[in-house]
């Protein structure tokens, strides 16, 4: 039994890791021109970044590549006087993206949650096959991003591979 869904390896994508108390998150938010989820399991998507917020004060920014750099200088900029800490996370963590009519029951088959508690543009953190994973939901049932540590992207493609195929995987535990 073959699954109607696509693994996209994410290319070209920057990612801040961003830890702030309240005072630093108005800052960053200004910086952005919109505010920052504060409840976790939250984000916010714009034109030009996805902030996903992880608790009530840690958010991953994810932009463009390009941006990245520029991004994270603005950030340490308007934050030299708050308690903030923002450090670039991109080359630690391979991106992925699942799409298609069965992309949950694909992603179902390795993590350690109910994807039913989780809605279009929600993000959470899960066990996923032998790994861990950050997890945005784009589109509840159709389309969801996974950010796993780089040194298990090889294993996460054969991994997704072998799930997509409908394939036993006695690898994921």
């Amino acid at each position: 039994m073959s699954y109607e869904a696509k693994i996209v390896p994410i290319e070209r994508y920057g990612l801040i890791n961003i830890r702030a108390d309240f005072s630093a998150q108005r800052v960053i938010g200004e910086s952005l021109g919109h505010e920052l989820p504060v409840t976790a399991h939250t984000a916010v998507h714009t034109e030009n970044f996805s902030v996903l917020c992880f608790s009530e004060d840690q958010w991953w920014v994810r932009c463009n590549l390009e941006q990245e750099t520029d991004l994270f200088n603005q950030l340490y900029d308007l934050n030299k006087h708050n308690h903030c800490a923002a450090t670039i996370i991109s080359d630690h963590f391979s991106g992925f993206s699942l799409i298609g009519t069965d992309a949950r029951k694909v992603l179902r088959q390795g993590v350690s949650i109910d994807l039913d508690d989780y809605a279009s543009g929600q993000c959470t953190r899960s066990g996923f096959a032998r790994c861990g994973a950050s997890i945005q939901i784009v589109e509840q049932y159709f389309h969801y991003d996974l950010f796993v540590e780089s040194s298990y992207a090889s294993y996460v493609n054969l991994w997704f591979d072998a799930a997509r195929k409908g394939v036993q995987n006695s690898q994921s535990g």
